[in-house]
Protein backbone atom coordinates (compact mmCIF):
# COMPACT_ATOMS: atom_id res chain seq x y z
CA UNK A 1 0.00 0.00 0.00
CA UNK A 2 1.28 3.46 -0.89
CA UNK A 3 1.86 5.76 2.05
CA UNK A 4 1.91 9.55 2.30
CA UNK A 5 5.08 10.91 3.88
CA UNK A 6 6.70 14.30 4.42
CA UNK A 7 9.12 15.56 1.79
CA UNK A 8 12.67 15.85 3.12
CA UNK A 9 15.36 18.40 2.22
CA UNK A 10 17.41 15.67 0.52
CA UNK A 11 14.44 15.06 -1.79
CA UNK A 12 14.45 18.57 -3.27
CA UNK A 13 16.31 17.63 -6.49
CA UNK A 14 13.86 14.77 -7.12
CA UNK A 15 10.85 17.06 -6.78
CA UNK A 16 12.35 19.97 -8.71
CA UNK A 17 12.74 17.56 -11.62
CA UNK A 18 9.22 16.16 -11.11
CA UNK A 19 7.65 19.64 -10.98
CA UNK A 20 9.51 20.84 -14.07
CA UNK A 21 8.32 17.78 -16.01
CA UNK A 22 4.77 17.87 -14.61
CA UNK A 23 4.25 21.53 -15.51
CA UNK A 24 6.04 21.61 -18.88
CA UNK A 25 2.83 22.41 -20.74
CA UNK A 26 0.85 23.99 -17.89
CA UNK A 27 -0.53 27.34 -19.13
CA UNK A 28 -0.06 29.04 -15.75
CA UNK A 29 3.63 28.22 -15.41
CA UNK A 30 4.38 28.74 -19.10
CA UNK A 31 2.73 32.18 -19.03
CA UNK A 32 3.97 33.40 -15.63
CA UNK A 33 7.52 32.08 -16.10
CA UNK A 34 8.11 31.79 -19.85
CA UNK A 35 11.83 31.21 -19.35
CA UNK A 36 11.64 27.70 -17.93
CA UNK A 37 15.33 27.89 -17.01
CA UNK A 38 14.11 29.81 -13.92
CA UNK A 39 11.79 27.01 -12.87
CA UNK A 40 14.33 24.87 -10.97
CA UNK A 41 15.34 27.74 -8.69
CA UNK A 42 11.72 28.77 -8.13
CA UNK A 43 10.57 25.22 -7.35
CA UNK A 44 13.57 24.60 -5.06
CA UNK A 45 12.79 27.77 -3.07
CA UNK A 46 9.10 26.82 -2.88
CA UNK A 47 10.03 23.34 -1.66
CA UNK A 48 12.47 24.62 0.96
CA UNK A 49 9.74 26.85 2.41
CA UNK A 50 7.15 24.07 2.36
CA UNK A 51 9.53 21.55 3.95
CA UNK A 52 10.56 24.02 6.65
CA UNK A 53 6.91 24.57 7.58
CA UNK A 54 5.99 20.88 7.30
CA UNK A 55 3.59 21.41 4.41
CA UNK A 56 5.08 19.26 1.61
CA UNK A 57 3.95 15.66 1.18
CA UNK A 58 4.71 12.84 -1.20
CA UNK A 59 4.27 9.11 -1.52
CA UNK A 60 6.79 6.54 -0.39
CA UNK A 61 7.71 6.09 -4.09
CA UNK A 62 8.08 9.88 -4.65
CA UNK A 63 5.48 9.66 -7.43
CA UNK A 64 3.79 12.98 -6.69
CA UNK A 65 3.81 15.99 -4.42
CA UNK A 66 1.26 18.11 -2.58
CA UNK A 67 2.19 21.46 -1.10
CA UNK A 68 -0.33 22.83 1.37
CA UNK A 69 -0.48 26.30 2.83
CA UNK A 70 -2.27 27.50 5.93
CA UNK A 71 -5.48 29.39 5.24
CA UNK A 72 -4.07 32.85 5.85
CA UNK A 73 -0.50 32.40 4.65
CA UNK A 74 0.32 34.36 1.54
CA UNK A 75 2.09 32.82 -1.41
CA UNK A 76 5.85 32.52 -1.25
CA UNK A 77 7.25 36.01 -1.59
CA UNK A 78 10.86 35.47 -0.57
CA UNK A 79 13.12 37.05 -3.14
CA UNK A 80 10.03 38.49 -4.84
CA UNK A 81 12.22 40.99 -6.65
CA UNK A 82 13.86 38.03 -8.38
CA UNK A 83 10.56 36.49 -9.45
CA UNK A 84 9.16 37.16 -12.91
CA UNK A 85 6.76 40.12 -12.92
CA UNK A 86 3.89 38.00 -14.30
CA UNK A 87 4.23 35.52 -11.45
CA UNK A 88 4.18 38.28 -8.83
CA UNK A 89 1.16 39.87 -10.55
CA UNK A 90 -0.70 36.55 -10.80
CA UNK A 91 -0.01 35.70 -7.14
CA UNK A 92 -1.31 39.10 -6.03
CA UNK A 93 -4.47 38.68 -8.13
CA UNK A 94 -5.09 35.18 -6.78
CA UNK A 95 -4.46 36.23 -3.17
CA UNK A 96 -7.38 38.66 -3.54
CA UNK A 97 -9.73 35.94 -4.79
CA UNK A 98 -9.22 33.33 -2.10
CA UNK A 99 -12.25 32.70 0.08
CA UNK A 100 -12.40 34.62 3.34
CA UNK A 101 -12.27 32.82 6.63
CA UNK A 102 -11.10 29.41 7.63
CA UNK A 103 -9.88 27.22 4.76
CA UNK A 104 -6.99 25.08 3.60
CA UNK A 105 -5.11 26.07 0.45
CA UNK A 106 -3.49 23.63 -1.97
CA UNK A 107 -1.27 25.69 -4.30
CA UNK A 108 0.57 22.68 -5.78
CA UNK A 109 -0.50 19.15 -6.59
CA UNK A 110 1.62 17.35 -9.16
CA UNK A 111 2.11 13.77 -10.22
CA UNK A 112 5.13 12.40 -12.03
CA UNK A 113 4.03 12.25 -15.69
CA UNK A 114 5.04 8.57 -15.77
CA UNK A 115 2.79 7.79 -12.77
CA UNK A 116 -0.39 9.58 -13.79
CA UNK A 117 -3.79 7.88 -13.59
CA UNK A 118 -2.64 5.60 -10.77
CA UNK A 119 -4.42 7.37 -7.89
CA UNK A 120 -1.38 9.29 -6.62
CA UNK A 121 -2.99 12.74 -6.94
CA UNK A 122 -6.16 11.53 -5.25
CA UNK A 123 -4.15 9.98 -2.40
CA UNK A 124 -2.16 13.17 -1.81
CA UNK A 125 -5.25 15.35 -2.10
CA UNK A 126 -7.14 13.35 0.50
CA UNK A 127 -4.37 13.52 3.09
CA UNK A 128 -3.97 17.16 4.12
CA UNK A 129 -1.65 17.88 7.06
CA UNK A 130 -3.16 17.47 10.51
CA UNK A 131 -3.23 21.21 11.14
CA UNK A 132 -5.35 21.62 8.01
CA UNK A 133 -8.11 19.36 9.37
CA UNK A 134 -9.96 22.44 10.50
CA UNK A 135 -13.44 21.96 9.20
CA UNK A 136 -13.33 24.68 6.55
CA UNK A 137 -13.20 24.12 2.81
CA UNK A 138 -10.13 23.19 0.79
CA UNK A 139 -9.40 25.81 -1.87
CA UNK A 140 -7.26 25.55 -5.01
CA UNK A 141 -6.79 26.98 -8.48
CA UNK A 142 -6.93 24.47 -11.34
CA UNK A 143 -4.52 25.65 -14.03
CA UNK A 144 -5.51 23.21 -16.79
CA UNK A 145 -8.76 21.81 -18.11
CA UNK A 146 -7.53 18.32 -17.18
CA UNK A 147 -6.89 19.52 -13.63
CA UNK A 148 -10.35 21.07 -13.47
CA UNK A 149 -11.92 17.77 -14.64
CA UNK A 150 -9.91 15.79 -12.06
CA UNK A 151 -10.83 18.08 -9.16
CA UNK A 152 -14.48 18.06 -10.18
CA UNK A 153 -14.41 14.25 -10.20
CA UNK A 154 -13.04 14.19 -6.63
CA UNK A 155 -15.71 16.49 -5.24
CA UNK A 156 -14.54 20.05 -5.84
CA UNK A 157 -17.02 22.64 -7.03
CA UNK A 158 -16.31 25.60 -9.26
CA UNK A 159 -16.39 28.96 -7.50
CA UNK A 160 -15.50 30.97 -10.59
CA UNK A 161 -13.39 30.97 -13.73
CA UNK A 162 -10.99 33.86 -14.21
CA UNK A 163 -8.46 35.01 -16.75
CA UNK A 164 -5.24 36.29 -15.26
CA UNK A 165 -4.74 40.02 -15.78
CA UNK A 166 -2.51 41.09 -18.63
CA UNK A 167 -3.62 38.41 -21.08
CA UNK A 168 -2.90 35.39 -18.87
CA UNK A 169 -4.54 31.99 -19.06
CA UNK A 170 -7.88 30.97 -17.60
CA UNK A 171 -7.91 29.44 -14.13
CA UNK A 172 -10.70 27.58 -12.35
CA UNK A 173 -11.09 28.57 -8.67
CA UNK A 174 -12.47 25.57 -6.79
CA UNK A 175 -13.29 24.36 -3.31
CA UNK A 176 -14.76 21.39 -1.48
Amino acid sequence: MTSVISVQVDDIPIFVDLLCRAFTDDPFYVWTMPDNRSWPDYFAATLRTAIRTGQAFTTDQHAGIAIWRAQHASAQRSAASELPARLVQAAAQLDQLRPPGLHSYLPVLATDPDARRQGIGRLLLNRPPADHQIGGPVYLEATTRQGYDFYKKVGFTLMQTIALSGGGPDLWLMQR
